[in-house]
């Protein structure tokens, strides 16, 4: 069976949604997809990646990360953390905040990335740490985040 075929079954007509438990080896992972229809996805056409287990859609991808959402704005080149997850490492809880732009991932620059190069750039070995430069309002901080384990 074709990867398009399984995608068509499990996604089924526009706008339905699909949530699913996979496992892989020892780990067990939820991962939930949406089909939206034509016009959600000429509504929104901002590009976001969910940097959490668990959440897949045409505009978020599902990846073990930190545990946040970071979305990029029409006409910007600039990743914004937009939502904070609820199994997010309790050490990044304090450190990242919805808002905040994401500057550089490891000395990396996040400006200007396409989804997937933003998405291979919050990935990481579970539990590994990452130096993430974050601006909140006018003000640059270096922080070490953990990824979820």
């Amino acid at each position: 069976m074709s990867s398009q075929k399984l995608a068509d079954i499990l996604l089924g007509e526009e706008g339905s949604c699909c949530k699913l438990t996979i496992l892989r080896g020892e780990k067990l992972m939820a991962v939930e997809a949406e089909r939206r229809t034509k016009e959600e996805r000429k509504r929104n056409s901002n590009k976001s990646i969910s940097s959490d287990d668990g959440n897949s859609s045409p505009n978020r991808t599902a990846h073990s990360c930190f545990g946040f959402t970071v979305k990029q704005a029409r006409g910007s080149e600039e990743w914004q953390v937009s939502s904070l997850k609820p199994n997010m490492p309790r050490e990044n809880q304090e450190k990242v905040a919805p808002g905040d732009v994401i500057i550089s991932i490891d000395g990396s620059s996040c400006g200007g990335r396409d989804p997937k190069g933003m998405q291979g750039m919050l990935r990481g070995p579970s539990r590994s740490e990452a130096e993430v430069e974050l601006r909140r309002g006018g003000k640059i901080d270096r922080v070490k985040l953990r990824r979820n384990g």
